[in-house]
């Protein structure tokens, strides 16, 4: 198995955790928040669900839930971008670089092959989430403004990744062929 696609996976597993943790904290605080009573069924063994009483009740559940989700999800997510691209490209510049190197913050600093399975992993999940927020208003009718907010986060997410790959692709192309001297 390549390198990028160890990592890929490794990072897909961590990110399916941290989200599913995310959800599973969001029904929980929305349960607590919400005070409604609620019961547990088991479909099989693996299987529980949680039955609310009422459609009204299960919406607003959902919708506080959804909103934890979201919020966790824009929160992680604008983490892993700014962690990975905005420290990554600010390095380039001698002075910042300097500054990482006495503040020992070397070990934030990422090569192509950790970062970008990192950077399209924790993407695939985002989608995921984006689409487990949709599904929610549809199944619901929790309010647009959820599936909106993660979707548009998904977007900019998406658009800034596949900018900082470009990026670093045209600089290789122009270090290759001389017409770009080399930062020091």
């Amino acid at each position: 198995m390549s390198e990028f696609l160890k990592r890929y996976v490794e990072t897909s597993v961590f990110a399916a955790v941290i989200l599913l943790f995310s959800k599973l904290l969001g029904v929980w605080i929305a349960l607590i928040v919400s005070g409604v009573t609620f019961s547990f069924s088991s479909k099989t063994e693996f299987i529980t669900s949680i039955t609310l009483a009422t459609a009204e009740q299960v919406q607003h559940v959902t919708f506080i839930a959804d909103s934890i989700f979201v919020a966790l999800l824009v929160l992680i997510g604008t983490g892993v971008l700014v962690k990975t691209l905005l420290f990554n490209d600010l390095v380039r510049h001698p002075r910042i670089l300097v500054k990482v190197i006495h503040h020992d913050l070397t070990g934030w600093l990422e090569d192509g092959h950790a970062m970008y399975p990192k950077l399209f992993a924790w993407g695939t999940f985002i989608w995921l989430a984006v689409i487990l927020v949709v599904k929610d208003y549809v199944d619901t009718g929790i309010p647009v403004a959820l599936p909106l907010i993660a979707g548009i986060f998904a977007i900019v997410y998406t658009y800034q990744v596949f900018s900082f790959l470009d990026t670093h692709i045209s600089n290789m192309i122009s270090y290759l062929y001389g017409s770009k001297r080399k930062l020091s």
